[in-house]
C-alpha cells in the first residue's frame, strides 16, 4: 500500500547541509547534502510536514544561520516567522556539517561555510545560542534537534583547528530543558564518522533507519527518543567500532518520551533510496508541479541552472548570455522555468533570466553576415523584488576622517511599506557588544523612491535614529542614496545578496 502521511499545515522544519566550505583547508563534508535530502524526505513522508514550511539550506553562511535562528540580541528570525501564532507548530531542526570548539571560550559552534574554524568565536554559530533561541520559541509545541556534527576540532577527514595541538579541545555543550529535545551524533571528544557504503553520515544513516520504524523496540507503533537513542547506541556505535576502531556514542537531552516517528495505519513507510550524488532539497524524489511548455528561449544574462526551482538547490550548470535553452514547463506558483539540458537531465532557471528569442532579420543575397538583434530586455521587476538581504556601506562626508562602515540590511516589503533590520560592526558607542543592531521602517514608491528611518535598538549604548533616502535600481539590484542625522550627513550604497 502506498504511503500517504497526513499533511501538517502548521509544523516547521529547518534542514541544513553544509558540504563545501570556502576556506580551502577545511575539508568538505562529503555526504552532508545527501543527509539533508534524506532527512527532508523523512520530514515530509513520516511527519507529514508541508514542504512549503521547510526552510531548506545548503552550504549555509553565518548570515543565513543568523537570519534563520536569530542571534544573541534578537531571536525572532525566519524560523520564528514561520510559526503558527496559535501554538499549533512543532519544530524540527537538522544539521549535517562541521562543528568546532571555540579555542578561547570552549563553547561548541556550528561552522558556517564562510567561517574560519580557528576563529569560531567570531564567525561560527554557538550551539548553546541555538538551544537558547529555540527554547524561546514559546509558540512551538515541541522542538526537536538532530545534529550530525562533532565539536572536538577533529573531523572524518582530519583536524580542523590549525592553531590547536593534536590533543582534542573539548567544547561544553549546554543541555536545555522545557520543550527542547536534542540528539547529537557524538559525545565529548569523539569524531562524527561516515558510512561510506550508504553515502551518509553514520549518525544520519542509523537515525533514519530508527525513525522509519527499526527503532520501535516494543512494537507499539511509536519510536520515542529513548528508543531512538537505544537503537543508535547499538547499531551506530557498533558500526563505528567495527569500521573505524573508535568510539562514537550519541548525546541526548530533553524529553526522552517524545516520539519523533509514529506509524500510520499500523505501519511505518519503507525508507526510500536517495539517488547517488543527491544534494539539493528533495533531490531524492523531486516532484515539481509545472504547466507544460515546449519553447526555445534565450538567457538575458549569465545564468545559474539549478537542480530544483529555488536558490537553495545546487547549481548544476551555468549559461552564458544569449544561450538558447529548451523550456519544458513553468513551475506553478513560482517564478521558475523547467528546462531540458543537452545530456537529458531536467533542471530549472529563474524565469526573469529567460526571454523569448528576438527575430533575426532575413539575409539578402548581398548580405555577407546577418547580425541578430539583441535579445529583448528581461521582464520588468517591481519594488516587491527588493525584498531580501542587501549588503553595502554607509559613508561619511568627504571632510570626515571616519572610514566607511559595512552593514547588512534584511528587508521586507508589503504594499509599499518597508520594514526590516540592520547589523553592523560597532564603530561608536560603548559596551562589550561587537555589533550594533537597528530596526527600519519606511516606504517605497512604485518608481523606486525609498525612504526609511533606521532606529538603533540600544545595543552598545546606541539608541538614536537616522533618516535614509535613496533610489532603487531594480535592473542593477542596487540602492544608493544619502543619510542624515541632525547636521551630519553622508551617502550609502547597497547591493542585493539574496
Amino acid at each position: 500500500m502506498a504511503w500517504a502521511a497526513p499533511r501538517d499545515p502548521y509544523s516547521v522544519a529547518v534542514i541544513i547541509g553544509n558540504r563545501t566550505y570556502q576556506n580551502d583547508r577545511v575539508p568538505e563534508v562529503s555526504y552532508a547534502h545527501r543527509d539533508a535530502a534524506a532527512f527532508r524526505q523523512y520530514v515530509i513522508e513520516v511527519l507529514g510536514f508541508d514542504p512549503d514550511n521547510i526552510i531548506d539550506l545548503r552550504d549555509a553562511s553565518q548570515a543565513a544561520m543568523e537570519s534563520t535562528f536569530g542571534n544573541e540580541r534578537r531571536q525572532q528570525g525566519k524560523l520564528w516567522s514561520y510559526l503558527d501564532p496559535e501554538g499549533a507548530s512543532d519544530v524540527v531542526v537538522f544539521y549535517s556539517g562541521h562543528g568546532v570548539p571555540g579555542l578561547h571560550d570552549k563553547r561548541g559552534y556550528l561552522l558556517p561555510v564562510d567561517a574560519d574554524p580557528d576563529t569560531a568565536e567570531i564567525n561560527g554559530y554557538p550551539i548553546d545560542l541555538l538551544y537558547t533561541n529555540l527554547g524561546r520559541l514559546t509558540e512551538a509545541r515541541s522542538v526537536r534537534v538532530f545534529l550530525d556534527a562533532c565539536f572536538s576540532g577533529d573531523s572524518h577527514k582530519g583536524m580542523l583547528l590549525q592553531r590547536a595541538s593534536p590533543v582534542f579541545v573539548r567544547a561544553e555543550i549546554k543541555e536545555d530543558t522545557g520543550n527542547l529535545t536534542v540528539l547529537a551524533a557524538t559525545s565529548g571528544d569523539q569524531v562524527a564518522s561516515w558510512d561510506e557504503n550508504a553515502e551518509h553520515g553514520l549518525f544520519t544513516h542509523h537515525l533514519l533507519d530508527a525513525l522509519y520504524g527499526k527503532g520501535d523496540k516494543n512494537g507499539d507503533g511509536t519510536v520515542t527518543v529513548a528508543e531512538t537513542k537505544a537503537y543508535l547506541d547499538r547499531h551506530m556505535t557498533r558500526a563505528a567500532r567495527r569500521t573505524y576502531l573508535r568510539e562514537q556514542t550519541v548525546t541526548s537531552s530533553g524529553r526522552r518520551e517524545v516520539a519523533p516517528a509514529v506509524a500510520r495505519d499500523g505501519a511505518f513507510p519503507a525508507r526510500p533510496e536517495v539517488s547517488s550524488g543527491a544534494s539539493g532539497p528533495a533531490t531524492a524524489a523531486l516532484t515539481v508541479d509545472a504547466d507544460e511548455m515546449d519553447a526555445v528561449m534565450v538567457t538575458n544574462d549569465r545564468s545559474n541552472v539549478r537542480a530544483g526551482p529555488g536558490t537553495s538547490f545546487d547549481v548544476v550548470a551555468r549559461l552564458d548570455p544569449g544561450a538558447e535553452v529548451t523550456v519544458t514547463g513553468r513551475v506553478k506558483n513560482k517564478n521558475w522555468y523547467r528546462i531540458a539540458l543537452s545530456d537529458g537531465r531536467t533542471a530549472y532557471v529563474f524565469s526573469k533570466l529567460l526571454s523569448e528569442p528576438s527575430e533575426t532579420p532575413a539575409k539578402s543575397e548581398t548580405t555577407v553576415a546577418a547580425r541578430s538583434e539583441p535579445p529583448p530586455p528581461p521582464p520588468a521587476l517591481t519594488v516587491d523584488d527588493m525584498q531580501g538581504t542587501w549588503r553595502g556601506y554607509y559613508r561619511y562626508s568627504p571632510r570626515s576622517s571616519n572610514a566607511p562602515v559595512e552593514f547588512v540590511l534584511r528587508l521586507k516589503v508589503q504594499d509599499g511599506a518597508v520594514t526590516g533590520t540592520t547589523v553592523e560592526p560597532r564603530t561608536f558607542g560603548k559596551g562589550p557588544s561587537e555589533y550594533l543592531y537597528a530596526n527600519i521602517r519606511g516606504q517605497v514608491t512604485p518608481e523606486g523612491r525609498l525612504s526609511f528611518t533606521k532606529s538603533y535598538d540600544g545595543t552598545g549604548g546606541v539608541s538614536h535614529s537616522v533618516k535614509y533616502t535613496g533610489w532603487l535600481d531594480l535592473d542593477a539590484r542596487r540602492i544608493t542614496g544619502e543619510w542624515v542625522i541632525s547636521s551630519t550627513r553622508g551617502s550609502f550604497d547597497l547591493a542585493f545578496v539574496e
